[in-house]
């Protein structure tokens, strides 16, 4: 079946998406907080930004109408689409492009789609692949970056996971209902999720 991101983003990504959707409303008040860190580091609007992992655009979508040109990349043809409908509906189409790519090979696919003045990558969307493949792709991130630009990076701090650590938990929209089994390793940081 593969890597468990093209088996559920890809093959099957219809599971996942009432969450993403539930999500959407948030994200327009999360992409209000993003660029208030690029405006702070003078990567302001009318800037070119990469949305890195951006499903359905609900950063992605907000951020344009903040007025940023967006380039959002995602593994997904499915996530890409809906993202392309909702920046049409919220009248940005021309200030975004959706592009396919997949994260283990980003160097090539930044070539072609850099310079940014600012890279996004929210929730967490590093770390599925290991330590070599993202640093792989962080370095052909600052690579398609132009010099001053700015990475805004989501990551799950290990102090927070500590204190509030659930080894299972599920949560349900509309009519999908999502089982979560975890385990920490406090060494390494890395958090896994079944």
């Amino acid at each position: 079946m593969g890597h468990w991101t093209r088996a559920l983003f890809v093959k099957q990504p219809d599971l996942y998406l009432p969450f993403f959707e539930e999500l959407k409303e948030r994200g327009v008040r999360e992409a209000r907080g993003v660029a208030r860190l690029f405006r702070r580091e003078g990567v302001g609007p009318g800037s070119r930004l990469l949305d890195l992992g951006c499903g359905i655009g609900r950063h992605a979508v907000p951020l344009a109408r903040l007025g940023y040109e967006i380039v959002g990349l995602d593994l997904s043809l499915r996530y890409l689409d809906l993202a392309r409908r909702y920046a049409r509906a919220q009248g940005v189409a021309r200030r975004t492009q959706f592009v396919r790519g997949d994260f283990r090979n980003l160097a090539s696919t930044l070539k072609s789609l850099g310079p940014f003045d600012g890279i996004h990558s929210g929730w967490t969307s590093i770390g599925y692949y290991g330590r070599l493949v993202d640093r792989k792709a962080l370095a052909a991130v600052r690579r398609s970056t132009r010099p001053g630009g700015l990475l805004v990076l989501w990551l799950t701090n290990k102090d927070w996971v500590l204190q509030h650590f659930q080894a299972r938990s599920w949560s349900r929209t509309g009519g999908t209902v999502l089982l979560e089994d975890r385990s920490f390793d406090r060494r390494s940081s890395f958090l896994r999720s079944r």
